[in-house]
């Protein structure tokens, strides 16, 4: 399609999803036994992760996927099974959620910590192996099928979806795993709210996440 959308965006989304997941199994791992402060800095960072990670799947599950099925008949071959891992990773998520709140409150130290730990490491897998699919299989069909102008009207209905409230961690997160030349292309092609949201929230969620990661000082600076 010679007006094909840019799915740039999109893409990286699911690199930020990949690379923090994998980032969060190896972190539960290296908690020192009874460090509730630690535990109690990661619950923070995983409920903001978690929340985006549903809504991310709720806004392809209800916009973008019904309008693939609509339009490509062979995106029914992955249908059932991306929903299945949305499932999944919903039932996963939710006891790592209930583990790592076990960790920052006063629950036992070490069931809740190997709950943790293989709950991790299965959405790890999970997300990895779900947004490959995603990356090689669906988002060409995209590509392939849709124009720019008709990609760009799914992601402004999908953009109503998400609660402002939530911006405030999505946004930081999201720049923390970008290079410099993608957060200056995300900033010049969304509102300038969203750059604001950034200068204003990226040192608080710098500060929380080093509380709970080994992160990069560019993240920290940038």
């Amino acid at each position: 399609m010679d007006d094909a959308p840019d799915t740039t965006t999109f893409r990286l989304i699911h690199r930020a999803l990949r690379q923090s997941a994998g980032d969060l199994a190896v972190t539960i791992g290296q908690i020192p036994t009874g460090d509730r402060s630690r535990a109690r800095a990661l619950h923070w960072w995983y409920r903001g992760f978690a929340a985006y990670l549903h809504d991310h799947h709720v806004i392809e599950d209800d916009i973008f996927f019904p309008a693939l099925a609509e339009r490509v008949p062979t995106f029914a071959a992955y249908e059932t099974g991306l929903a299945a891992d949305h499932d999944h990773l919903d039932d996963v998520g939710g006891r790592l959620g209930e583990a790592i709140e076990g960790l920052a409150l006063d629950g036992d130290w070490s069931v809740n910590q190997r709950v943790a730990i293989d709950a991790s490491v299965q959405m790890a897998r999970l997300v990895q192996s779900h947004l490959e699919t995603e990356d090689d299989d669906v988002v060409p069909l995209f590509e392939r099928h849709f124009t720019a102008a008709e990609f760009e009207a799914l992601n402004a209905r999908a953009v109503k979806y998400h609660d402002p409230r939530k911006l405030a961690f999505t946004v930081p997160w999201l720049v923390s795993t970008f290079s410099a030349d993608e957060t200056q292309a995300m900033f010049d092609s969304t509102p300038k709210m969203i750059e604001l949201i950034w200068r204003m929230s990226r040192r608080r969620y710098a500060r929380r996440t080093a509380a709970a990661f080994t992160v990069n000082s560019s993240a920290v600076t940038r």
